[in-house]
């Protein structure tokens, strides 16, 4: 029967009506008991009518034969059908049927009690659309609740060997004080009772409708065997319910399109109804997939045997006793495609789709976890995984540590402009009356400045630039040969060299250790070739046996000389003892890392479980995690 939409058969509110007295003095007919107050729906074989009932003072919902419907043809006989089997199904889910009769011109009617809420369709309506109030009103707990109440009206209509065969939303009803209603029994086969003859079956061009003379069912819903016109039972209802629960789920219907495509869609299945793999983002708990995959399995032996068992698990969902067996089953399939990819990824040659790879056995395990922590297999899988890395570093792990590098180098360049500046600095003092190049204090200080300026930018850059980290060791090395100028290459100047040398050394970025090597020799031969070519005074005099330090830029006087020397040699070789120093405790942090880290990995498998994999391969590769290396 194809019913109004929106109101099916008594959608919303009872209006307000005059009651009149109760009367008896009426000569049966539905024109004299009944007053007509409304139509509510109309089908295939008949209409619904809003009526009050004079005898009872009540509304009811009045369904009459339509008119051109031949009195002795079968859709009379379906038609009173339908009445008798609603009748004799005294459920609270199933609307009561209160009266049955002719009218005056002969045409069958049967009266029910008139019901009220929406249908299921219009809810379902509703969700796609988005709408905020119905988003609120009817969460999944409610229609899973509601669902599991179909289940069990439809499985007590089994009992009393009635099968429903059009089963849909349309038929689902929720009413306004939580009461579940399923609709339209007008084609329902009851086993003991012969049924009526339909006329030529031909298929609806509309999935929604069930109309007379028709294929008995909704394309879209009913079962294979429904649509092969095979016997059906309980198992075919169970696979409308399914179907129901599929649409309910994932807002979309199973086998959508028209009739054709919904019949083609039926017959040739493709994969089993998985509801979170046709709506992913509405995290769909594998214990309803399951559900639904049995529920409309193309077989029928291979369903649900009762709509009681699918509202037996739907029930058990609600109340939190989820299918452990189905999880861990779950669990160990994603167990073996992370085996199965862990033992790709250590096959391959290319770096790049050994990281893919392993990425993928990654996100497998955490699946096999997710659906059962106490799985060990998948424990020793994730161990492997975490104790034998990859034989190139992944690109996001790659971003990470140059990330790290920037600030590191940025620490270290903080303290250098400290240094290089302390030194700009003390330049005045070389203006005192003992120094006679006032020139070369210009040039020293302005390679300096240069020096502390090309570190400051340095420690304010929050990525490596290369181009001007080589342009900080060139700068830094020229302030340092400058120095050679007061006391020659070879006093003070190798040891601030070597400092400074080291610090940029100990930075991770090994693309500029050739420049600093060839920069700090530079910094030494430098005024060292420029004293032997004449360019600057002779910085040593050798006479007999004795070596000689001079220098025409400054005159020598003995305490603040040997004050100035101990200094310039104790500062850097300080550096260097607090550089060495901050690098072995970064050292003793990381080894202290790893152990805790292969520690706590340790802990998800127990102590007699052993390896995943076995073999010279295995052991190559447990000599590589932290324990090995460091144990």
């Amino acid at each position: 029967m194809d019913h109004d939409p929106d109101r099916t058969w008594a959608v919303g509110s009872p209006g307000k009506h005059q009651q009149t007295a109760p009367s008896f003095n009426d000569d049966g007919t539905p024109e004299a008991r009944y007053m007509l107050r409304g139509e509510l729906g109309k089908g295939g074989m008949g209409e619904v009518r809003l009526c009050e009932d004079r005898r009872m003072g009540r509304e009811v919902a009045l369904k009459v034969a339509r008119e051109e419907i031949d009195p002795s043809a079968p859709l009379r006989a379906r038609f009173l059908h339908e009445a008798r089997i609603q009748a004799q199904l005294e459920h609270p889910s199933i609307v009561p049927v209160y009266d049955m009769g002719l009218d005056r011109g002969g045409a069958p009617f049967f009266t029910m009690k008139r019901v009220n809420g929406v249908t299921l369709r219009d809810v379902l309506r509703r969700l796609r659309a988005g709408d905020p109030e119905a988003t609120q009103q009817y969460t999944r707990r409610r229609l899973l609740s509601a669902f599991a109440a179909v289940c069990l009206t439809v499985h007590y209509a089994h009992t009393r060997d009635v099968f429903h065969r059009d089963l849909k939303p349309t038929n689902i009803m929720l009413g306004d004080y939580g009461e579940i209603y399923v609709l339209d029994w007008g084609v329902a086969r009851a086993g003991a009772t012969p049924e009526p003859t339909p006329t030529a079956l031909k298929l609806s061009p509309r999935p929604e409708a069930t109309r007379a003379g028709e294929v008995i069912g909704t394309p879209g819903y009913m079962s294979p065997e429904q649509l092969r016109a095979e016997p059906v039972d309980a198992r075919s209802d169970v696979y409308a319910l399914g179907v129901i629960l599929f649409e309910l789920l994932t807002l979309a219907p199973l086998h959508g399109g028209d009739a054709s495509s919904a019949i083609r869609s039926t017959l040739h299945p493709l994969e089993p109804a998985r509801p979170s793999a046709c709506a992913p983002d509405l995290d769909i708990p594998p214990e309803l997939d399951a559900v639904c995959a049995r529920a409309t399995a193309f077989a029928a032996a291979d369903r649900y045997p009762s709509a009681r068992a699918l509202h037996d698990d739907i029930d058990r969902f609600l109340e939190g006793d989820r299918d452990l067996t189905r999880r861990r089953e779950l669990s160990i399939e994603h167990t073996k495609l992370a085996r199965d990819l862990a033992s790709t990824a250590r096959a391959m040659r290319d770096p790049s789709a050994e990281v893919i790879a392993r990425r993928g056995a990654m996100g497998e395990v955490n699946r096999a976890l997710a659906l059962d922590p106490n799985n060990v297999d998948a424990r020793r899988v994730l161990v492997d995984l975490l104790t034998t890395p990859p034989r190139v570093l992944p690109p996001e792990a790659r971003a990470e540590m140059t990330a790290g590098w920037a600030a590191q180098a940025r620490r270290g360049a903080r303290r250098g402009i400290f240094i290089y500046m302390s030194w700009f600095l003390s330049a005045p003092l070389a203006l005192l009356d003992n120094f006679h190049g006032r020139w070369f204090v210009a040039i020293q200080a302005a390679l300096f400045l240069s020096a502390g300026a090309l570190l400051y930018r340095a420690s304010r850059s929050k990525f490596e630039n290369g181009r001007m980290g080589r342009a900080t060791v060139i700068m830094t090395s020229l302030a340092l040969a400058s120095i050679a100028g007061l006391v020659g290459p070879f006093i003070i100047v190798p040891c601030l060299v070597m400092a400074n040398a080291v610090a940029f050394i100990l930075q991770p970025d090994r693309s500029r250790r050739p420049l600093i090597l060839v920069a700090s020799s530079m910094a030494i031969l430098l005024p060292l070739l420029l004293d032997v070519v004449g360019l600057v005074p002779p910085a040593y005099v050798f006479d007999h046996g004795t070596w000689i330090v001079t220098n025409r830029l400054l005159d020598f006087r003995p305490s603040l000389t040997v004050l100035v020397a101990a200094v310039a040699t104790l500062a850097p070789m300080m550096m260097l003892c607090v550089y060495f120093m901050r690098m072995r405790d970064m050292l003793t942090a990381a080894e202290e890392r790893l152990y805790l880290h292969a520690w706590q990995l340790r802990q998800l498998v127990p102590a007699d479980a052993g390896p995943v994999w076995s073999g010279p391969e295995s052991t190559r590769m447990r000599a590589r995690s932290p324990s090995a290396t460091f144990g």
